[in-house]
């Protein structure tokens, strides 16, 4: 059975070889972009994705179409390791929302993944572990 992080760690390295696969490369000025920059092969051009990360056009289609199938695996493997509960802490976590009080963010971020209760629910379960401050 796999953790959490062991899925992190398998999609980010996942990650990395579709970048790699499609000629990602990150750029912030026009001397990044030029020292940068991956071959194209001819007639091709670069397109943003954003952030500041450029990819050949050409494989712009297979670079959407890896991410979206990374994307299910990554559920996937959520799903099948029962993960669920750890998931959304991990996120709860990661937003603060034991030290706001406010679920907001981790239910915009699981949006037609997880419904509102059950990250609702996971936050009643670890509040009494959460830290308190006075103001």
């Amino acid at each position: 059975m796999k953790t959490l992080i062991d899925i992190k760690i398998e999609r980010n390295e996942r990650r990395k070889q579709i970048c790699k696969d499609c000629g990602i490369f990150w750029a912030f000025s026009n001397k990044q972009f030029e020292e940068s920059k991956t071959p194209l092969q001819e007639g091709d051009t670069y397109a943003a994705i954003g952030g500041g990360g450029y990819l050949p056009k050409s494989k712009k289609e297979e670079f959407i179409k890896l991410c979206a199938q990374m994307k299910k695996d990554y559920r996937i493997s959520i799903e099948e390791n029962r993960l669920q509960e750890e998931e959304i802490l991990s996120f709860l976590q990661d937003y603060e929302s034991f030290y706001t009080k406010d679920i907001s963010d981790a239910v915009e971020a699981f949006k037609g993944i997880y419904t509102p209760d059950m990250i609702f629910e996971v936050y009643k379960k670890y509040l009494h572990n959460a830290p308190y401050f006075l103001f």
